[in-house]
Parts: structure tokens; sequence; C-alpha cells
């Protein structure tokens, strides 16, 4: 029998091991394999977890395949969503002045998503 939840874990960030549950009415040894993981996590086969660090949003069916030392099998499947909840970070910008009818020295504006999307600022507030 394998048992394995549907996780939902966050992109860009350590995933607390998720792990894949096993039972065989013998006591044979089970060898587990699993395929399809989102990229950035893996499967350890000694303690039947999956860790890393996901790269990518987005939901995927992972396949799961265990066999025991006389040749029984089992197969089964689950669903990995990989989401962003976390919004962008904008670096901190200093407090800009400057004489009335002189120009201000240019300010960037440096934004990065955990997602690694491109951000899209919106600048609001100027005086005229």
């Amino acid at each position: 029998t394998i048992s394995v939840s549907n996780p939902t874990i966050e992109v860009g960030k350590p995933t607390s091991p998720i792990s894949v549950t096993v039972t065989d009415n013998s006591s044979d040894p089970v060898k587990t394999t699993v395929t399809g993981l989102p990229d950035g996590l893996s499967f350890d086969s000694t303690t039947n977890t999956i860790t890393g660090t996901p790269t990518h949003i987005g939901t995927t069916t992972v396949q799961v395949h265990s066999e025991d030392s006389t040749g029984n099998a089992s197969d089964s499947s689950f669903v990995i969503t990989v989401k962003d909840s976390t919004g962008p970070t904008i670096t901190q910008i200093s407090n800009q002045s400057s004489e009335v009818y002189n120009p201000i020295h240019p300010i960037t504006i440096s934004t990065t998503d955990n997602s690694g999307a491109k951000v899209v600022s919106e600048v609001s507030g100027l005086p005229d």
C-alpha cells in the first residue's frame, strides 16, 4: 500500500520533508521509486521522503512505484502544487530632496520575487 498526501508548497523555499508511506503485507523489503517531481525536489529512497526547494509554480502529478523482493508491485500517484504566496521584495530607497526647478538624481527601483518571475513596478505620489 502506498500513501502520500497532496501537498501544497511554496516556490523558492525549502519544503518540509514529504513522506511516502509504503506498507507490505509481509516483512519483505520494499524498493520505492518516485518520478515526475517538480524541478528542485528529489526523492530519498532510504528515508522515503521528498525534499528540496521547488523552482517553478504549477501543479504536477507524481508517480510512485513500489516493489517487494518477490516481485509484487504497487503503483500510485499524487499531486504536488507549488504556489507563490510571497510578495516581491523592494530594495529600500533613501529619501530624496532637490531645489525647485533643479533635476533630481536618478532613482533606481530594485525588486525581486522568490518565484523568479518578472516584477512590474508602479510609482505614484510624485511631485509635479
